[in-house]
């Protein structure tokens, strides 16, 4: 996998920390996962997410893991 976004995100956080992801890099990440044939939890930490977080979104946008 050579490169997983093509432009720089400004990410927001919430007042617990977390970064709130736009739903369009979401549905981009999840894409990428489909096409890249890694698992759910190496494609997750080279994305730099958490599994549990990458799996939510997999069942919003994606298949499930």
């Amino acid at each position: 996998m050579a490169c997983m976004s093509k432009e720089a995100i400004i990410l927001k956080s919430d007042a617990g920390g977390r970064m709130l992801v736009p739903v369009e890099r979401q549905v981009e990440l999840v894409r990428e996962f489909e096409r890249s044939g890694l698992s759910g939890p190496r494609f997750a930490a080279m994305a730099g997410l958490k599994y549990q977080t990458f799996a939510t979104w997999r069942r919003k946008h994606g298949t499930s893991p």
